[in-house]
Order: structure tokens, then sequence, then C-alpha cells
């Protein structure tokens, strides 16, 4: 079963509010959870710094036993950590955001085509 975005972005906020280092927690929720999400499934105001985020989240090289995840994220400062944290949990909220309105905009049309077919059966021209 594949997720969307919004559940990718959703287990990766909730592991990312989890306990534990911060550092820690970004690791996990970017390996778990985003590591393969596709940028052009998010909202485009997100897009272009979700993608400078992953590179930067693979800027290290990595040592043996390691990885350049955890590598770069070893190397943030506390700023940078808490901005990308901060980052995730924005990019979720606007997530959520596009796929209300999309949603909504898909309901008002069913009911406006729904109106309009009530309305020619009535006028008896459907």
């Amino acid at each position: 079963m594949s997720s969307t975005a919004e559940d990718c972005l959703v287990a990766a906020v909730t592991a990312l509010s989890g306990h534990g280092a911060l550092k820690d927690r970004i690791v996990a929720a970017w390996s778990a959870h985003l590591e393969g999400l596709d940028p052009l499934l998010l909202p485009e105001d997100v897009r272009a710094e979700f993608i400078l985020l992953g590179a930067l989240l693979h800027a290290t090289r990595a040592l043996p036993g390691d990885t350049a995840l955890r590598a770069s994220v070893r190397k943030l400062s506390p700023v940078e950590t808490e901005q990308c944290a901060g980052f995730l949990v924005r990019t979720l909220a606007s997530t959520v955001a596009h796929a209300t309105v999309a949603r909504l905009e898909a309901e008002a049309a069913r009911s406006e085509e729904s109106a309009r077919v009530t309305t020619l059966r009535i006028a008896g021209t459907g």
C-alpha cells in the first residue's frame, strides 16, 4: 500500500515529536518516512525547501558504519536542527491545508453538478 505525502508527513512529525535527542528524531523521521517522498507530491510553496533540506541532510560523507544522513544531521548547529524540525511541521501544515482546499473544491463541484442535474430534471429536460 502506498502512502500519500500527507500520511508520510504525519508519520514523520509524529516521530519528530517523540522522545530522545532532536537530531536522532530528525534522522528517524527522515529515514523512515521522508527519504523516498517525491517532492512533486508536496505543495509548491514548500517543494524547493524540501529538496534543499534533503540535499543538506545528505551533504556529509559518511564514515564506515555510518550513513550520510546521520553524519549530516550530526553536523547541524542547534539553530539548524530546530529550523529543520520546524520546517517539517510547516510542510505538514501546508500539505494538509492544500489537501483540505482540494477536497472542499471537489465537494463544491459535486454539489454544483448535483444541483444542475436536479434543476434539469425538474425542468423536464434531463
